[in-house]
């Protein structure tokens, strides 16, 4: 008889995304993420069969959490809540990114271990394939905040809804490869928000 499951698929990746923002580095093993998540390796294998599969579950897991519509009644303020989210995250959006600014990591190194396992993701056919239908999941989302903030008489200096969700997230993207090769500990998102702003 099979032993019952002590934590959820979702609840496991959850503490696993955690210990992945402890680790600074690409080479991560399945053993070191196990040990810094609570539990034995063997369970991540098999749940997630390698290293490779344990990415996807947390791309997927990634792209499941990003809404298809405003989930509040102020979009500007959502849209600074994802920038927040976005910029100072990790994993996914440039990669996995579920911390609020203030305990966004800051240091330099972090930054360039996210854009070094982009990099791996997107040579990977079926992890590309993942990060590109999270950035358009995200992009349609974003699309959806400018949409609902310039119907109610904000952000009317924005382009086009689809061409600003796109500078959006590509000075993001930007702001993290800069931040990367950076010898200074400033958070990535201060040129996103002035950008934002100067739509108002």
């Amino acid at each position: 008889m099979a032993r019952p499951r002590t934590h959820t698929d979702d609840e496991l990746l959850e503490r696993i995304e955690a210990a992945l923002q402890d680790r600074p580095r690409v080479d991560w093993t399945l053993a070191e993420v196990a040990s810094s998540a609570g539990v034995h390796a063997a369970t991540l294998v098999k749940r997630f069969g390698s290293k490779r599969g344990l990415t996807a579950a947390i791309s997927e897991r990634w792209i499941d959490g990003i809404p298809t519509a405003p989930t509040t009644g102020d979009p500007v303020r959502e849209l600074h809540a994802w920038i927040d989210a976005a910029g100072n995250g990790a994993a996914r959006a440039g990669g996995t990114e579920h911390h609020a600014a203030e305990n966004a990591p800051t240091d330099r190194l972090r930054a360039a271990a996210d854009i070094a396992m982009l990099l791996d993701d997107l040579l990977d056919d079926e992890l590309g394939a993942l990060l590109q239908q999270g950035w358009a999941a995200q992009a349609s989302y974003v699309r959806s905040l400018l949409a609902a903030a310039r119907a109610s008489g904000a952000l009317t200096r924005a382009p086009e809804d689809t061409v600003a969700a796109q500078i959006l997230l590509d000075t993001l993207a930007g702001e993290r490869l800069r931040h990367a090769a950076s010898a200074e500990h400033t958070r990535t998102i201060r040129t996103t928000r002035s950008l934002l702003e100067s739509w108002t």
